[in-house]
């Protein structure tokens, strides 16, 4: 069986950072793929309960282009990857676990923006604005000192932007607790940002 091992390093063609594979300790998507972005590598289901997993993307930084999946295929001694190729790895299903859960809960590879993302957004999971909209993502990384807000309903994208100091996750944090509670004092439908990639369009959260 091969040993898996999860390692992080910026990506500056997307503006955010990827998940780099190692299996054996060598770097298993080689040079011609970019990683996926931590938070959506391992938000995916796939990891733990099996099923098409993404794990690299065109050197562009774009989802969606040239894309790379395994089938991952569980069960209680060991895990397979099955890539494109019919080639398989083998993981033992307990060190797979295990360096999948510290890679997932390791936030070392985080810049204070990045730090900031991730505390804010988890204030604002299962947030629904009064019209319906429900929170997607923030990202601190598209306007400087602006944590940027994205909210779906039906496919059609709604953008808040917040004011935070650009320096401090706590600053993000209190802007994005002060909007929470804000909404609770609201009884109408706050106002997407004006600019033409918010009508019906989908800005990517590290663009």
């Amino acid at each position: 069986m091969h040993n898996i091992g999860f390692a992080f390093t910026p990506s500056l063609a997307s503006n955010d950072h990827q998940v780099r594979i190692l299996v054996d300790e060598k770097d298993w998507l080689g040079d011609s793929l970019l990683g996926i972005d931590p938070p959506e590598f391992f938000a995916q289901l796939a990891l733990t309960i099996g099923g098409e997993l993404l794990v690299g993307r065109c050197e562009c930084g774009c989802v969606g282009c040239d894309d790379m999946t395994v089938q991952v295929v569980r069960n209680q001694d060991a895990v397979k990857w099955i890539d494109c190729r019919d080639s398989e790895l083998t993981f033992s299903t307990a060190q797979y676990d295990l360096a999948m859960h510290r890679a997932k809960n390791d936030f070392a590879w985080e810049s204070p923006n990045r730090t900031a993302e991730r505390r804010a957004a988890k204030i604002l999971n299962g947030i629904v604005l009064p019209d319906g909209f429900s929170f997607q993502w923030a990202s601190t990384r598209i306007r400087d000192s602006v944590l940027t807000l994205s909210f779906l309903r039906d496919g059609v994208q709604k953008i808040v932007d917040l004011v935070w100091d650009g320096v401090r996750p706590e600053s993000a944090c209190a802007s994005a607790t002060t909007f929470v509670a804000q909404l609770g004092e609201q009884s109408h439908a706050l106002e997407p940002a004006a600019g033409p990639d918010t009508d019906g369009k989908s800005l990517p959260p590290a663009q």
